[in-house]
Parts: structure tokens; C-alpha cells; sequence
């Protein structure tokens, strides 16, 4: 089942990755994809398995990246960096989205504990 947040953020980072006139160097976005994982790392990615999973396969298609760029192909390795950078946004999203459920979850547990203590 896919969640409305991860459409939302697999949308925007393809139309942001698709939607500028001109194409960045290659250097350019192997550093906004290295930083969006980066993002996603210190936003505890690592910690939430399927945030987790979303940047590790940001990190492979970086790594893949890197080699095509070695290797010459320039193009297939863009579309490796945009699929990266998708990945790292939506581990990012996913990490930030269970720090806010784990906090409700937290303030709801005290509602309710301070609700049965008045009574």
C-alpha cells in the first residue's frame, strides 16, 4: 500500500529533477543526491526500516552512479542520481513521519494517564 506522503514526494523530486531547463554537471548532482542522503541520515532514516530501506537503495544508485559517470554514461547515470535523490527524500519523509506519530503517540499516553488519575 503506498502512503500519500511518499506520492507526494516522489512527485515533487521528479518534477523538480525534470523540470529545469537546463542539466546540471554531473558533479552537481552526485552532491545534491549525496547531500539529500545525508539529509535523510541525520533525519534517523537509518533507524526506521522502511525509511531505511529508501536510503540504502539511495546509496546503491549513487554508487552505481559514480561508475557510469566513470564509465561515460553520463545520461544513465543522471537518471541514477534523480532515483537517488526520490529515495533519500522519501526515507527522509518516512523518518520525520514516525518522530511526529512516536511524539502524538507520547502526548496521547499522558492525555489519557492524566484523564484516569482526575478521576
Amino acid at each position: 500500500m503506498t502512503h500519500p506522503l511518499l506520492t507526494v514526494v516522489v512527485a515533487l523530486a521528479a518534477a523538480v529533477a525534470g523540470g529545469c531547463a537546463s542539466r546540471p554537471l554531473p558533479a552537481a548532482r552526485v552532491g545534491s543526491a549525496e547531500a539529500a542522503t545525508s539529509a535523510a541520515k541525520d533525519a534517523g532514516a537509518g533507524a526506521i526500516p522502511d525509511a531505511a530501506t529508501h536510503l540504502h537503495l539511495a546509496e546503491q544508485q549513487i554508487a552505481l552512479a559514480r561508475r557510469l559517470l566513470d564509465e561515460g554514461e553520463t545520461e544513465r547515470a543522471e537518471w541514477f542520481l534523480v532515483r537517488a535523490e526520490a529515495d533519500a527524500a522519501v526515507a527522509s519523509a518516512l523518518a520525520r513521519e514516525a518522530r511526529e506519530k512516536e511524539a502524538a503517540d507520547t502526548l496521547a499516553s499522558r492525555a489519557k494517564a492524566e484523564a484516569e488519575t482526575e478521576q
